[in-house]
């Protein structure tokens, strides 16, 4: 039986509402959902028509709940019965100058508004804009009849028909400089990587690969959590939006007009295909270049795939080419996961980081990445 639900407060979103509120995780919500009640619009950019590649730039509200009802005001009581699932144990690494903590959160819809508005702030008003993206997904239900076409429009045609299928589970994004020092905290030298639980995955209504699901709740998954404390792949889709993570046209959300967020992934197909889906509301285009217009519009041209870097990079110890999964080029490149488990996004998305670091550091020159800006595995020649 869940438990009781407090009659949440409305209010606009902005970039200070999370310090506004001590002890409060406010979750955020689409203003347009037909099951709650819907605010009046406070400006006219959310009426205009962005046209059939942008997705509904809504209002965003956020609805306010309470963790310890210590520090609930009358009439607001709620506690969240999945509080510890929601951050891993933090771990504590020797740096140079001092331990630095680093922490996986777990972001559900009661704290979600308080991580958006922190993401926006590191978006918007710090260096801290290279993004290491992760997603996990119930598996692919569907396969190539001729798995040695590599070409990539097959590729695609294989990829858009999974992700048109399947429904989103996790995303994982750690945020970093350009040279490829993690976002702390306020000058702490706390670390916070996000591990977003979407809820839109219902094994009763959505196909799946059982076996995927079932490593996935080897790996510490909890489904139920998902279900009731998730976060829709549409609200978060606002939330990138809302943070400047990613640009809308008409819109820019940036403070500083000449910085671009730069994403990092690994076999990111998936990745963008899961995302693009959620921004636009509809399944992916027909056709792969209109995927990959997409993918510039709204993600922008500094897009790079480990798995693309790495055929410019040579293995000094076989003399080929650095090849393999993350955590085994991770492991050539001497670096290791240090924190949660495979196939947990906001680990994997550390991993990530991780890897493109220790890649920048010792292959990856100018001309490299100019060649690599783009280009997704396998989508690309």
């Amino acid at each position: 039986m869940n438990p009781p639900r407090a009659t949440p407060r409305q209010l606009v979103v902005s970039s200070s509402s999370s310090s506004q509120h001590n002890n409060v995780a406010p979750s955020i919500t689409s203003s347009s959902s037909s099951s709650r009640q819907q605010p009046a619009a406070s400006s006219s950019a959310s009426q205009r028509n962005y046209g059939a590649i942008a997705p509904p730039y809504q209002q965003l509200t956020a609805s306010y709940y309470y963790y310890n009802e210590l520090h609930a005001p009358p009439h607001y009581r709620f506690q969240c019965p999945y509080y510890s699932y929601l951050s891993y144990q933090p771990i504590y690494l020797p740096t140079p100058h001092r331990s630095q903590h680093i922490q996986i959160r777990r972001v559900g819809r009661r704290n979600f508004a308080a991580e958006a508005a922190r993401i926006r702030h590191f978006i918007r008003d710090t260096q801290y804009n290279v993004v290491s993206m992760d997603t996990e997904y119930p598996g692919t239900v569907y396969s190539s009849a001729d798995p040695k076409d590599r070409h990539p429009a097959a590729q695609y045609a294989l990829m858009k028909s999974n992700v048109d299928e399947l429904a989103l589970i996790q995303v994982g994004l750690t945020l970093s400089d350009v040279s490829g020092n993690l976002a702390t905290l306020d000058n702490t030298n706390q670390v916070v990587v996000w591990e977003f639980a979407i809820s839109d995955f219902n094994p009763h209504v959505h196909k799946y690969v059982p076996e995927s699901i079932d490593m996935l709740k080897s790996r510490g998954l909890n489904l139920e959590f998902h279900k009731q404390e998730g976060i829709h792949s549409h609200e978060f889709a606002q939330m990138l939006v809302y943070t400047g993570l990613v640009q809308v046209p008409g819109i820019d959300t940036r403070v500083q007009p000449d910085k671009e967020v730069r994403w990092i992934t690994f076999h990111g197909a998936y990745d963008f295909g899961y995302l693009i889906k959620a921004l636009t509301r509809r399944n992916l285009p027909a056709k792969l270049q209109d995927f990959i217009e997409l993918v510039r519009i709204y993600f922008g041209r500094h897009v790079y795939d480990i798995k693309i870097i790495s055929r410019y990079c040579y293995d000094e110890a076989t003399g080929k080419i650095l090849c393999g999964g993350l955590d085994e080029i991770a492991s050539k490149l001497g670096t290791r996961r240090i924190l949660g488990d495979r196939h947990q996004a906001g680990s994997d998305s550390l991993v990530t980081f991780q890897v493109f670091k220790a890649l920048k550091n010792t292959y990856l020159s100018d001309d490299v990445e100019i060649a690599c800006a783009g280009h997704i595995y396998p989508l690309a020649n």
